[in-house]
């Protein structure tokens, strides 16, 4: 019963990283099938492969940010913020944060309003509705906005008790991310 535990415990954890990675294995499977069908059959062509590396790609490109946001992959410049005191670093990733936090759920919310318009169109091929291939985009800003919440809740208590250690692995001196 543990190792279920474990298990799912390891799946909720992982799961943005799981459906990303899965999203990179069809899109480069999908393309690897048409090049080699398009090169030993001149005249034949896999109906949808376009459209569905498209969707592979989708999934991948938005809910992979999220995964990398959520393991702190993504770029930051220290160099100005590097310049001023500890407690200063501190509240200045707070405010990033802030805007972090912001920006992405506004993105979600906008995506989602549009993934839902998305119904009524479908794929030319496939006939798959572009809900699918425009809601890894709510996906994807929603958990960076939920990643950065919990972010900037262990910020701002670390801003609140002054607290250096507060400052976890995977971040830089300015409080940014690597």
């Amino acid at each position: 019963m543990e190792r279920v535990k474990d298990r799912l415990r390891w799946l909720a954890d992982n799961w943005v990283l799981l459906v990303a990675g899965l999203a990179l294995a069809g899109a480069c499977t999908t393309t690897f099938v048409n090049v080699i069908v398009r090169y030993f059959f001149t005249k034949f062509v896999l109906v949808g492969a376009e459209e569905l590396t498209t969707l592979f790609v989708s999934w991948t490109i938005f809910v992979g940010a999220a995964a990398g946001y959520k393991a702190k992959m993504m770029f930051g410049i220290d160099v100005l913020v590097n310049l001023f005191p500890k407690s200063v670093q501190r509240v200045i990733g707070v405010f990033v944060d802030l805007v972090v936090l912001v920006t992405s759920a506004y993105v979600a919310y906008l995506s989602w309003n549009f993934s839902n318009a998305a119904w009524i169109r479908t794929t030319s091929n496939l006939s798959i509705p572009y809900f699918w291939l425009d809601i890894p985009i709510c996906i994807g800003f929603g958990m960076i906005a939920f990643y950065t919440l919990t972010d900037l809740v262990r910020r701002s208590a670390a801003v609140l008790r002054r607290d250096a250690a507060a400052d976890g692995p995977g971040e830089t001196k300015g409080g940014g991310r690597e």
